[in-house]
């Protein structure tokens, strides 16, 4: 059963890529939004990744479910810590920086530190360290972020999304293809 649990959310390679391909794009429009000064569009476009993002995941959660007789524990983890993080990421992005407690420039370090955790605990879950390793990614980017300090910063967020998303996605994908062909 856990067996079948990780192939069906290896399957989901598709989560992180199809979360990854979209989060980066959005993040170059952000950030080419901000360089270009059409603040007033940033906050429609953040809101637009937010829902697109939630659809994506609750389309393939869906999907899935459909798919599948029974669910197991491991899945249900998989699925709530991912939520928990989005969550988490609705709060750091929405309220805290209308509270003033932080500038909306730690929103992208803080972003990366909820889905290094993210990564790592689904690595964990899914028993892969090669999925744990990947969260080393977003953690680092959270520290270059932090240290980096230019209007071209939107652009590292890019490349950290792609590779601490998409790649973990295409090789997850990879490795669940590959035990479909034995």
């Amino acid at each position: 059963m856990i067996e079948k649990t990780k192939r069906s959310t290896v399957e989901s390679g598709y989560f992180l890529i199809s979360l990854g391909f979209f989060s980066a794009l959005a993040t170059l429009t952000i950030g080419l939004l901000e360089l270009f000064h059409f603040q007033s569009y940033v906050m429609p476009v953040i809101i637009l990744m937010a829902l697109v993002n939630a659809f994506i995941g609750y389309f393939i959660v869906a999907r899935e479910s459909k798919n599948e007789n029974v669910t197991t524990y491991s899945k249900i983890l998989f699925w709530n810590i991912w939520m928990v993080c989005g969550f988490s990421a609705l709060i750091i992005v929405f309220v805290l920086p209308f509270l003033n407690l932080y500038s909306f420039k730690a929103v992208p370090v803080l972003i990366s530190l909820i889905m290094g955790i993210g990564l790592y605990v689904t690595g964990v879950i899914l028993e892969l360290r090669f999925i744990q390793w990947f969260s080393l990614v977003w953690w680092s980017g959270a520290i270059l972020m932090a240290i980096i300090d230019t209007p071209y910063r939107f652009i590292l967020m890019a490349v950290i999304i792609l590779l601490g998303w998409v790649v973990p996605g295409l090789l997850l994908n990879r490795q669940y293809k590959f035990r479909g062909a034995q």
